[in-house]
């Protein structure tokens, strides 16, 4: 029964019950998670710390890597970092709704490994964490670390806003990018090759190079385009007669 009176003296209003499983035995009353969430009666662990673990505060390059797959994966991590890209739900502007935003770092927190990105793209599915974020923000970010179709990503839990437009134009924080000049490629999902990008995941681009558009299959569902460097490419067989050797 609910003892109304303790819970008054105790200041509490919800009282949780140890044997909610029915092995008051061998359970006992604990915050899930640890420290945190609410209390679930569970199996006692002596000896455990009981105390609340912060979050590491990293910089985006760190959970990012050098490799395809963040290396921080399932870790819970802190960033802070400029907005770069707004592309929440129910915010209100006239960009896409993709249930998040890009954060990049400024330049004095780069670090000097070209194949770690400074951006990262935070999930926070809709403005129910607290934060509508704007382009220029200075925003501290808690989340866990994942990879969503190859793309490494914070599925946030807190999102707050430290500096209201710490940057007036996030356009001079966009890095240059030659894709002539990348000698490694990758082969895309399509089986075409591509150069690699992973060094500048998430991150504001402007590209250095003549770029021709040669495909718009995507554009009107994902906004998306297929850019060459310099000239369209072209079929072996627009120049040439069908040659399986010459082909070779």
């Amino acid at each position: 029964a609910i003892d109304a009176m303790l819970l008054a003296l105790l200041g509490q209003n919800t009282q949780f019950d140890e044997d909610q499983n029915g092995a008051k035995d061998t359970q006992s009353l604990a915050r899930l998670p640890d420290g945190l969430g609410a209390f679930e009666a569970q199996t006692p662990t002596p000896g455990a710390s009981n105390e609340v673990q912060e979050p590491a505060t990293v910089k985006i390059s760190e959970v990012q890597g050098a490799g395809d797959v963040s290396p921080l994966v399932g870790a819970v991590v802190t960033l802070e970092a400029i907005v770069v890209g707004d592309f929440q739900n129910g915010d209100g502007d006239a960009l896409r709704n993709l249930g998040g935003f890009f954060l990049q770092e400024e330049a004095a927190d780069h670090d000097a490994d070209v194949s770690t990105s400074e951006g990262i793209f935070v999930f926070d599915g809709s403005l129910a964490l607290g934060a509508d974020v704007s382009l220029g923000d200075k925003v501290q970010v808690t989340g866990t670390v994942s990879e969503f179709f190859g793309q490494t990503q914070i599925s946030a839990t807190s999102v707050s806003v430290v500096a209201a437009g710490a940057v007036a134009d996030v356009n001079d924080m966009a890095v240059s990018v030659s894709l002539a000049a990348i000698q490694d490629v990758v082969v895309d999902a399509e089986g075409k090759f591509a150069p690699d990008l992973e060094g500048y995941e998430g991150m504001l681009a402007t590209f250095t190079d003549t770029l021709v558009v040669n495909e718009m299959f995507q554009l009107d569902r994902f906004n998306e385009i297929r850019v060459s460097v310099d000239e369209r490419p072209e079929q072996f067989t627009q120049l040439f007669e069908p040659d399986t050797a010459g082909f070779e």
